[in-house]
């Protein structure tokens, strides 16, 4: 596997999206230095169906975490604006969430 191989020569960042591999990239990652992204619900008939409300964004983030088995995300970041929902909205919930699960990982130590 190639992650696995990259790992074992010290690259130690990746960067995924839980767009991925209908969903699945993340679950190959593993344990490194790990970013992924949030901001496609889904892909429709229509094309891309994009989401940045605080309730999507913690669904999201709440997902990831599972599907990658780690307590924290190193950089969570958008990968589609949702027009609908103000920007601000958006990056400020999905900050205060990866906070809290840096936080709550660094308060266990």
């Amino acid at each position: 596997m190639i992650i696995k191989h990259a790992f074992e020569k010290g690259i130690t960042f990746f960067d995924t999206t839980d767009l991925y591999g209908h969903k699945t990239n993340e679950i190959l990652v593993g344990k490194v230095q790990l970013a992924t992204k949030f901001g496609v619900e889904s892909i429709g008939p229509g094309g891309l169906v994009v989401s940045g409300t605080p309730e999507y964004v913690c669904a999201s983030l709440e997902s990831s975490l599972k599907r990658l088995d780690v307590d924290y995300i190193d950089l969570y970041y958008i990968i589609r604006v949702d027009t609908k929902t103000s920007i601000e909205e958006t990056v400020s919930i999905a900050a205060l969430e990866t906070l809290r699960y840096w936080f709550s990982v660094f308060l266990k130590y």
